[in-house]
Parts: structure tokens; sequence; C-alpha cells
């Protein structure tokens, strides 16, 4: 027959099994490729299930289970390659997939009108041949960079062994199971050749990406890192003779063309650099993207477990699972001697392990074995008390003129101590320390937020938060013209005291966790405002939502005195809808407390408890709502998210909540940011229309917002439009949505350099 010949129609529920079950790589909502529905290409949906022995119902069931279990998911926030909404603004998500462990980074185009458009590229389709792939690694021993290659077996299995020996390694029965032979170096590398399903093959299989295998890991917690050439205002710098500052625009200039890339880590063992560019469709001209792996970095942390990747029943791990951060900096690298302008990207190896890393990105077409600058682990001398480095790093200038990698030790390490850690990024010739809090046995620093308050791009102090509930503040000693850490408030015997402690309302026995990088802006009144939740989310038992704990969110003022919880005024999450906006579909809003914060009186700030108010000093609900990213602060608003953990299987971990709220009193706002009933505008209608006891009406602005069936996100990515702006939200789901909100009175990028 030819090919117009009619087809049987198959079973009703085959079709169902097909487009209900699909996998959607290319988020068209459709199962236009064979792979999103039929991986094993046998013409039956892999959720399709036929059953005609009762015996098989059981077996079955369980296959359909584990297909649940084992999908597209997501974890890390979305990256955009601009904080404009044009033409050329791409949105990049990073995806895993529980059922074989693999991994993707795709690119999407933003829309005109905020939506993101269907994926034009794929990092895990675009790496290069296992031959031609650059990829180094780093021999603590002469400290240096190495190329992870069979020429370098001996070295790389001295590295593999040293790193499983130091860690004790309890997926490795000897030490000596860590060498890795060059077959499997080569695996690593991307050979597919000896994969199990080949002739003769012997390891583990990895995903297909089109028609052909991709080395690409799943991608868990490391967000999208993307490195054009931004400017951080260096030349304000006033360094020896002025030369910092006077230099800096000449490397604008210089870096000002070179290729952009995206950096992510992932659990295959390595930290991938891309390349990625967009040039969107003209009036006679088809859109263009292009991209490629670039280089590779294994971090020492996880060397003692490369070789479990190869291994055909492979158990999740943890690799290169922390987020990277970049920054330009004044530096004399490796045997430099005289310093100059480099771009410098600072990773870590999140729950992967106890590592930090330095890489010289100026020029990632040229990365070789010496960009790498340095890393460490804690079986470094000078890194006793790091932790597994969940957080990220800051890059920052120091006032003794050298410019450090900033960060906190992490949790878990083997003294449960609180430490701040500053690393010169010159080598470990200058490690700056303190200890913060070594009592407990049981704490450790989260990421630490460096703070310029006079604007001269120097760090005056470094605020972070601990496991204990404290928030610290860090300040610039010298002996000489050696720079030094020291507490802001130290006790009578000079052993630190925290800014703030947070503690459960009502009773003050229950510290708070605070695992995220704090923010901080100027309060109006004077002084400095310090913003973070609290809460955590990465030890077994997190998600347990039947015991929860009351966590909050909190706005204090540093006016250079300690802050007391009694001084703080409380805000309320007063009442949550569903049903007033029908036009949007499965979108629930907040309604939030504007009460009065005096500063000139005696009040220091303000929190609000992450639970539903019902106007009686209690709480309807206590579901274990928390907060586990940074605050964005722009102009006077406050932005945060909030994370509601799921036991339910088929919840994809949980829900969020997106809250914006006035940044100096942590009210609601007099005038509604988010554009609620989806029309584009920002008006009434986007309002609540309350009712008070006395029977007094009242529009009110809507504070939080959340879309059902994204699941837990992220930080948002926001593109500013003239007098809007969009935010846009990666859900666990794997789903991508967004918001239209108006803009903040004074937006613009926030950092570290200088307060606004």
């Amino acid at each position: 027959p030819n090919s117009n010949s009619p087809k049987k129609l198959e079973n009703p529920l085959w079709y169902a099994a097909k487009y209900g079950g699909f996998n959607d790589s290319d988020s068209n909502k459709k199962p236009n490729l064979d792979a999103e529905w039929d991986k094993n290409l046998d013409g039956t949906p892999d959720t399709f299930f036929q059953v005609t022995n009762p015996a098989e119902l059981t077996k079955s069931l369980g296959a359909v289970f584990s297909d649940v279990a084992g999908r597209v998911a997501s974890a890390s926030a979305i990256t955009t390659n601009s904080t404009r909404l044009n033409t050329s603004a791409i949105a990049f998500q990073a995806l895993f997939n529980s059922a074989d462990w693999s991994g993707e980074l795709k690119a999407m185009p933003v829309n005109s009108d905020g939506s993101v458009g269907t994926v034009v590229w794929n990092a895990a389709a675009n790496i290069p041949a296992h031959g031609a792939r650059k990829i180094f690694a780093w021999d603590p021993v002469n400290e240096a960079g190495v190329s992870f290659e069979k020429t370098n077996a001996a070295l790389i299995n001295a590295l593999a062994v040293s790193a499983a020996t130091a860690s004790l390694n309890p997926a490795l029965a000897i030490a000596a199971e860590a060498s890795l032979s060059n077959d499997q170096i080569d695996y690593l590398r991307g050979d597919v050749s000896k994969e199990d399903s080949k002739a003769g093959g012997s390891f583990r299989d990895r995903t297909l990406i089109g028609s052909s295998p991709s080395p690409l890991g799943d991608v868990i917690n490391s967000d999208p890192l993307f490195v054009e050439a931004p400017d951080f205002g260096y030349n304000e710098l006033q360094g020896a003779g002025g030369a910092e500052g006077t230099t800096y625009p000449s490397h604008l200039n210089t870096t000002d063309s070179r290729t952009s890339m995206l950096y992510v880590g992932g659990n295959d063992g390595m930290l991938h650099a891309f390349s990625f560019s967009y040039t969107p469709a003209g009036l006679n001209t088809p859109a263009s993207v292009t991209g490629t792996e670039k280089f590779n970095f294994i971090p020492n942390a996880v060397f003692g477990n490369l070789i479990t990747l190869t291994d055909p029943d492979y158990k999740h791990n943890y690799f290169v699972d922390g987020s990277a951060v970049f920054g330009d900096a004044y530096i004399a690298p490796g045997t430099n001697t005289t310093k100059s302008w480099r771009t410098v990207l600072v990773g870590t190896t999140g729950a992967g392990g106890k590592g930090i890393f330095a890489l010289d990105i100026t020029d990632p077409d040229n990365f070789g074995a010496s960009n790498v600058l340095w890393d460490f682990d804690s079986t470094h001398a000078s890194f006793g008390d790091l932790g597994y480095t969940l957080g990220e790093a800051t890059i920052a200038r120091m006032p003794d003129g050298d410019f450090y990698a900033i960060f906190g030790n992490g949790y878990q390490s083997s003294s449960g101590r609180a430490v701040l850690y500053a690393v010169n990024l010159n080598g470990s010739n200058n490690v700056l320390s303190i200890i913060l809090e070594g009592s407990s046995g049981t704490n450790g620093l989260s990421s630490p937020l460096p703070v310029d308050t006079d604007g001269d791009k120097i760090v005056d102090a470094i605020y972070a938060g601990d496991l204990l509930g404290n928030m610290w503040k860090v300040e610039m000693g010298f002996t000489g013209n050696n720079v030094s850490l020291v507490s802001a408030f130290p006790s009578g015997n000079q052993a630190p005291e925290p800014l703030f402690t947070a503690t459960k309302t009502g009773d003050a026995t229950v510290r708070q966790p605070i695992t995220a990088q704090p923010e901080a802006g100027r309060n109006d009144e004077g002084g400095t405002m310090v913003y973070f939740g609290t809460g955590q989310y990465f030890e077994t038992g997190d998600n347990d939502v039947s015991i929860p704990k009351l966590q909050a969110f909190y706005g204090i003022r540093d006016n250079g005195l300690q802050v007391v919880r009694s001084n703080l005024i409380q805000q309320t999450i007063d009442a949550e809808d569903s049903t007033t906006f029908v036009g949007q579909t499965g979108l629930n809003v907040r309604l939030t407390s504007n009460n009065e914060v005096n500063y000139t009186a005696s009040d220091e700030g303000w929190f609000m408890d992450l639970g539903l108010f019902d106007k009686t000093n209690r709480f309807t609900a206590t579901i274990g709502e928390r907060v586990i990213n940074q605050p964005i602060l722009r102009g006077d608003r406050l932005i945060f998210t909030t994370l509601i953990p799921a036991a339910e299987a088929c919840s994809f971990g949980g829900s969020s909540w997106l809250m914006e709220i006035d940044a100096q009193t942590g009210s609601r706002l007099a005038e509604t940011s988010f554009d609620a009933n989806g029309d584009g505008y920002f008006t009434d209608a986007d309002k609540i229309l309350i009712t008070d006891t006395n029977g007094n009406t009242e529009l009110i602005a809507v504070s939080g917002f959340q879309k059902q069936g994204l699941g837990i996100f992220d930080n948002p990515a926001i593109l500013e439009d003239g007098k809007k702006e969009v935010k846009v939200l990666g859900g666990s789901s794997g789903g991508i949505d967004s918001v239209l909100e108006s803009k903040s009175n004074d937006g613009g990028r926030q950092s570290w350099q200088q307060l606004q």
C-alpha cells in the first residue's frame, strides 16, 4: 500500500496514554516527537499498559507510578540574557529527568506580552564529541589546573583515590575503587561506545537527545548563569594611584565583544560552559541561534564519586549542584606579578561536596588549565570548617585593595560551627575567616551579603544568617595594612553577638533557621534595612508538614545597635482568594495588612509570619511555609518567594507564593503591582473589594500571587518594558509562567556594591 493508505485506529486508551502522559521536551504542549511518548520506539506509548492477565496488574500499576515519579522537573531558577523585554530576550530553563537522571538546559524567546515561546536551543544536544571536549580539573598538590583525559590517567586516579579517602566515601567499599580505567575516563568525557546497550558495553546508558546520547547529567539546584560583559561601576574605584578605576573602562571595551556564555553545574560531575547567541527574526530573515559547549571543570570535592556515574545500577548522587556567580576583579592570578582586570567565576559543589572553586573566564573561547585559579575543599588546612556549600559566594573589593570571594561555610561541617570565609582571588595565600558561632555543634553559615554603605565600591559590612536564626554583622578590621573580619557586636569577652535572632512568635525558645542570602537597602530615616526570610529545605524530613514550624519574613533596621523582636511591628497575611478574578485560570491571590511602622519612635523594623492570620492572634493553618531564596529589592518594593512543601508524590514537591510588599514597612502596597485580571493594565479592577466588621468597604491591592499547577518556584527572572515589568517563573513541574506587574518607583539592578 502507498503512504496514504488508511491505518487501523488504536485502542482509545492508547491515545489517552500518548496525549496524556507524554514528556513535552520541546514545550509545545504536543507529543510531536516520537521520543516524547515512545522512548524505546516500539510504537506503544510509554504510559500505556494493557493488562489481559490479572497477575500482571500489580506489575503494570507499579510501572505507571514509577513513570509518574520519574518525570521531567525543575528545581533551579529561570535565567534571562537581558533585563529588558525586547525581541532578543531569551529565558533559560534547566531541567532534570529522575527516570534516567539526564539533564537539559533550554533556551526560549520571551514574547512581547511576557509569555514564553517554544524551545529554540537545547544545550544537551550541543556537546562536542568526547575527544574534542575541553575538560579540566585541579591538582591540589601542585596547585594547578590539569586536563581530564587519558594521558593524565595516573594523576586523575591519584586525585580520585585521595578524594575518596579524605571523604570516607560511603558509596565506595575501599578508596582504591575510586580509580578510573581509561574507558571510564572516556565515558565521563562523553564516549558512548561502551554503554550497556551497545555491543560489549558495560557502562550506564545515557538518555537520547534527538538520536544521540547526551553526557549532560541532571541539573537540579544549580541556577544557569548568563555572562556577557556587564559594567560593575568600578571606574569609581580609587586604588593605588587611581589605577583600578582608570583602567576599568579599557577592560569593558575589551570584553564588550567576547562570546556570550551560559554556565551551569551538572550532577554528571562538571560545571559546563556553553556559548550562546540568538538573533531574532527580521523582515526577510528567520531567527538564528547558535551555541556549543566550550569547556568544563570537575571540582576536586567530587572526584571520589566519579566512578559511580559509570555503574549501570547507578543510584543518584549530587556532584556540581551549586550555583556559580561571576564578577570583575583586579588581580594578578597564577604566576603573574602585575594586576589587571579579569572576569572571575566562583562556583560551589552544593549538595555534591564540601568545595568551592574559582575560574578566570575573561576569555572563554581560549579557556585552558592555567585559567583554573584555585579549588578548595574541607581537606585543605584553611578550610576545615567547610560544609556543604549550598549557598553562593559573592565577589567583592575589600579595603586592603584586593578582591575576594566571600562565602559562608555551609552546613554539616565536621565542627558544626558558623564560619565566614573571605578568600583572595589570587590564591590561598590570604584566607580570612571568623567563627561567629561555635558552641552548638549543629550550626552553619548561609550565603553572606557584602554591603557598600558609602558608594566607593568597597565592602563596609557583611550580613549573614545561620541555622540557629542569628543574623550576623561583620565589619572590617585592620592590623597594619592587613584587613581582618571582626564582629560588629562583640560581647564582653569579645565573642561575636548577632545583630538579631529570629524566633517563633510566642515561643522565643524556637529558633528559625536562616538559609537564604539576605538583601539590604537604605532606610528612609537612616541606617540600613536588612531583609531575610526563615526556613530550610535541604535535610531529610524538611518536607514533613505534619508538625510544621512557623517561619517568618523580617525587615530589620541596622542603626548601629542590636535589634530585639519587641521593637518590630507585625504585618499579617489576612486572606487568600482563588475565585475573584474569574478571567485568570488557576490563580490564587493574597491580601496582607498595612500596619504603621514608625522609625522615628522605637520601631526598628517589621516581621510577617508565614501563615494565614485570622485576626484573633491565631493562625488558621500552619502548613510549613518558608523562605529559602534571597529577597529582591527593587526601588521601594520588596519581592520574595515562599515554599510550601507537600508530601504527595504527584505534587511536584509543593507550591510557592510570589509576594510583593512595601520594603520599608512590610505593609501592602497602596497601588496594585499585579495585573490580577490579566487585561494588561494596572487599575482598581486588579484590587480586591473587602468589607470590614462595620460594613465599610475598601479596594485593596493584592500582595501575593500563586499559579496552580506550577509547583515550587525559585526567584523570578525580571524583564523591564517601560512602566511595566514581566516576572518569568519556572516551576518544579517543569512548566514556565509569567506575571505582568507595574514597575516600582525606582527599579533597576540591586547589588552588594552600593545601597540604594
